[in-house]
């Protein structure tokens, strides 16, 4: 093999290396995750963390998450949109309407 083919190979590898780590090409657009595998995914230390974005408007219902409780219930269940989530996150402060 020449050097060509190496650099190639390697630079699948880490394609798939980073694609797999950070989970780039794994949701679909409309992909909703209960709280409890949520927040993992977005990188929370633990779902009353994210539970927090949500109280505090970080997170906006019918954009990021939606709220599922059935009628007449105090339990939320909410379902967050990872794709909508990440974006948001990613966006700067200053930066979020």
């Amino acid at each position: 093999m020449n050097e060509q083919q190496i650099r190639a190979i390697v630079r699948d590898e880490v394609t798939k290396i980073i694609t797999k780590a950070f989970s780039f090409d794994t949701f679909t657009e409309e992909e909703y995750l209960p709280t409890s595998e949520a927040w993992k995914r977005l990188g929370f230390i633990s779902h009353k963390q994210l539970l927090r974005a949500v109280n505090d408007g970080l997170l906006r219902e019918g954009k990021e998450y939606q709220d599922r409780r059935l009628p007449d219930s105090q339990k939320a269940r909410y379902y967050f949109n990872i794709k909508a989530c990440l974006k948001r996150l990613n966006t700067p402060p200053e930066k979020r309407a």
